[in-house]
This record gives C-alpha cells, structure tokens and sequence, in this order.
C-alpha cells in the first residue's frame, strides 16, 4: 500500500498506541494467512493487494529496528516474491506465523502515517469504540477498496448481492477425464447454464497459464461477453481464469480437482473481484438469478461430470 502524505488538518490525533497497532497488525496477519492458506488460493491480483498490505504495514517496524524487526523482515521479503509467484505461498504462511509469535512481546510499534492510517487502525473496531471522525475522514472510500482487494470481505466493498460461491460435485469419472472437460474454455458451452460460445485470443488455439480467451453469455434476453486470461494451470488438479470487462468489473473463477472413492470431488468457486455501484444494481435487475448462483452452479458441474463419465466409459471401452 502507498504512502501518502497528509496534515494534521487531514488526519486529526488518534489513539495509535503501540497496542492499537499491534492489534490491527494482528487482524492483518490473521486475514493474510486465512486467504493464503484456504482454498480458493488468491487471485494473481488479490496477491499483489495481500503484499503489499503486509510491505505497507511492516516495513515501518523493520526501519524501527524494535524488538519485533528481525520477524519482520522474512515476511516483507517473502510478500514481495509471493507477489509474483504463487508457488511462494508456503513460505509466506510460515514467516506469517513466525511474526504473530514474535509480536506478542513486541514493544514501541508503529503505523506508517497516511490518509487511511486511522480507517485500518480502526477497521475491525466495534462502532461504539471508533472515533467519530474516523468516517469523516479523507481516504475512507480509497482504504476500502484497497481492503476489499485484500480480502474480498462485503463490509469493504458495498454491493447488495453475493459476492462469492464455492460449490462441489462428486464424479464417476477420473481427474484426467473430467480435465478434459473443464480446462477446454471451447467446451464450456456444453455445461455452462450461461455460456454460449469461446473464442481463443492472441493466436492462442489451446489451453495453457496466461492464455486469453473471450467468452459469450446469455441469460434470458441479456447478453454479454468477457475477456478471460489464465492464471491458474495445474493439469489434473486446478484450472483457474479472471473475467475482465471495460466498465472495471472482474471475477475469479476456480476449478478444484481431487480423486475421491467414486472418481473425483469436483469443485468450483468464483468471487467478484471488482464491480462499479451502478453496475451491481444494474445486474440485481437484469440477471436476478445472480443474486445466488449456488444451484445454478452445482448443476453445472454436474453436467460437466456427465460429459467426463461419457468419455470414461469411451475410453474404457475402446
């Protein structure tokens, strides 16, 4: 997170103790290792917001040279690899933990001093205990939106509607075969409740990490289509892309892949990455099956499931 200088007028005198920074650097680290240790694992960008959360609100205790500063360092070194490379992910859960031990006794903390320094200090604070002029204050709506890319939480981001969705289906079919299916963007039309047809991009004619492809959608008479690129790509285990549209919308969509006792557990989780006010109500009446696509979603990986067992048995059978 940036720095950005303020006045006394800006950001008026708060109660930044040492405990009260100590408390919001624990709820960080707390949200950091939940989103790196639970699946869906974060988006290439909600890495880059993670890393530089964790940059932001560390490094003024590694400058201070305090008693928590040589725990401090591991983890500011390894947010920043993590950033560009996912693999990194273990290492970063590990000096996470490392540091929560270590600012436990940690003395004379501090916050680096910035527009949305008071809105993080007093992010999870009961309404009671925050001070009043905290939501008066500049930098309220830019510490949101920088929250929500962290942490994808509803209280940061303000849309009326679901924001997330994991669902799970068991196949009689093995990962390889159900691969087949859903890491084929072209083949997407033949499950999805939505999708109606995929195009590969940039001269791209198969599947593979960073590959872009455009998606068209129907649901009743509202049509729409989204550019989609590859960040995930682990053959037999985990298909991943990122919907991206021009008016600033984007959503994560994730596919797990695990051999169960019948063939394979089968889950799919998407979350809304980035959406505009207007354009959430603008969805709310257009697509109100949005509004909870759990069903929707589930049935689809059910069909999914069939076209693998199909091909199973074909294959089995040749």
């Amino acid at each position: 997170m940036g720095t950005a200088s303020t006045t006394p007028k800006d950001t008026p005198r708060m109660t930044d103790t040492s405990e009260t920074v100590r408390r919001a650097m624990d709820r960080d680290i707390r949200r950091a290792s939940a989103a790196l240790t639970r699946w869906p694992h974060p988006d290439p960008a909600q890495r880059t917001a993670i890393a530089e959360r964790l940059t932001w609100m560390l490094e003024p205790v590694d400058r201070q040279r305090g008693s928590a500063a040589s725990a401090v360092a591991p983890v500011v070194a390894a947010a920043k690899r993590y950033s560009g490379d996912g693999d990194t992910r273990d290492g970063l859960v590990t000096s996470l933990r490392e540091l929560s031990t270590a600012l436990e006794s940690a003395t004379a903390l501090t916050a680096e001093h910035s527009a949305i320094t008071p809105h993080w200090l007093a992010d999870d604070a009961p309404a009671e205990a925050r001070p009043t002029l905290t939501e008066r204050l500049r930098g309220g709506r830019e510490y949101r939106s920088r929250a929500y890319r962290c942490w994808y939480l509803p209280r940061h981001l303000s849309l009326r509607r679901q924001l997330s969705a994991d669902v799970g289906v068991d196949v009689a079919a093995p990962p390889e075969a159900v691969w087949q299916v859903i890491a084929d963007p072209v083949r997407t039309s033949e499950w999805s409740h939505e999708c109606t047809g995929v195009e590969f991009l940039d001269g791209a004619t198969e599947s593979g990490l960073d590959v872009r492809f455009r998606g068209a959608n129907r649901n009743g008479r509202t049509t729409w289509s989204r550019v989609c690129t590859i960040f995930a790509f682990d053959p037999g285990r985990e298909f991943g892309y990122l919907t991206s549209g021009a008016q600033g919308d984007a959503t994560a969509w994730h596919f797990k892949l695990e051999p169960s006792a019948s063939g394979t557990r089968l889950r799919q989780a998407y979350q809304i990455v980035a959406m505009p006010p207007w354009m959430s109500l603008m969805v709310a009446v257009l697509l109100p099956s949005h509004r909870d696509r759990a069903d929707a979603l589930r049935a689809d990986m059910r069909r999914v499931g069939a076209l693998a067992e199909r091909h199973h048995q074909t294959q089995s059978s040749a």
